[in-house]
């Protein structure tokens, strides 16, 4: 006994019936399921025609917030309801003059106080300065010191002694000079002896503490010692005592007349 397919939801009487046996057949087949008559070409049923589905509802979540200026902006697009008024902080102004005045101070000093200056004491060296007539002769006599190259320079100098008896000449000058070291040495030692050097001088030149200097005997009992630096020179004269006694005092001397 035959029995009937399972109905494929077209239900009896949905497809074409059998032109042999009029049986109702489900759609889609192509011959009778009764009596298994084949259906002729064209005339299986698809089905029924599908509907079109209809668009999803919108999700009920609403868009999120846009802030002013697009989709892009941000909060500091936002114009402010209220915008703040900046206000000039007189205490902080106040308190930055005392350090403006320290600034300007620094400068100036470094621009027209900032060169070594020497100041010449009453004692140095252990020995007291010289106010006779001998004194002020050797002063005016160094008071300006002929360069090389023309330039003149205003040396400072003092004499310093026991009593009646020279121990020290100095000599000081300030500011920078063209002149090579030898040069300026060659001009100090005219002016301390009145002639100029003997080319023979034996001279001991170095470097001590990143000031050089030069010494020289002019005669057996008159060592001469000068130092030079970028922004100042000096000499100091010894007479009777070695070159090395003359230019440790020499170095001595220079810092206790520095101000």
């Amino acid at each position: 006994m035959q029995t009937q397919p399972q109905d494929s939801g077209a239900g009896p009487g949905a497809g074409p019936p059998c032109p042999n046996c009029t049986a109702a057949n489900p759609a889609g087949v192509d011959f009778c399921w009764r009596c298994y008559t084949p259906f002729p070409p064209g005339q299986a049923w698809a089905g029924p025609a599908l509907q079109p589905v209809p668009p999803a509802p919108a999700s009920p979540r609403s868009a999120p917030p846009q802030a002013p200026g697009g989709p892009y902006a941000g909060p500091w697009d936002t114009p402010s309801a209220s915008p703040k008024r900046r206000t000039l902080n007189l205490k902080g102004v106040v308190g930055l003059i005392p350090l403006v005045l320290v600034i300007v101070g620094v400068n100036a000093w470094r621009g027209n106080f900032g060169q070594t200056h020497f100041e010449y004491p009453e004692q140095l060296a252990g020995l007291t300065r010289m106010h006779d007539a001998a004194a002020r002769e050797y002063e005016g006599r160094v008071a300006v010191v002929d360069g090389a190259d023309g330039d003149e320079f205003e040396t400072v100098g003092a004499a310093y002694g026991e009593g009646s008896t020279v121990g020290l000449h100095v000599g000081t000058t300030e500011g920078h000079a063209s002149d090579t070291t030898d040069e300026l040495f060659s001009a100090v030692a005219w002016v301390v002896q009145g002639v100029d050097p003997s080319p023979d001088l034996d001279v001991r030149s170095g470097d001590r503490d990143g000031t050089e200097y030069r010494c020289a005997a002019l005669d057996p009992s008159t060592p001469l010692c000068m130092w030079r630096e970028d922004d100042n020179h000096g000499f100091v004269v010894m007479p009777g005592k070695s070159m090395d006694v003359t230019l440790d005092t020499m170095f001595r001397v220079r810092g206790q007349l520095e101000a």
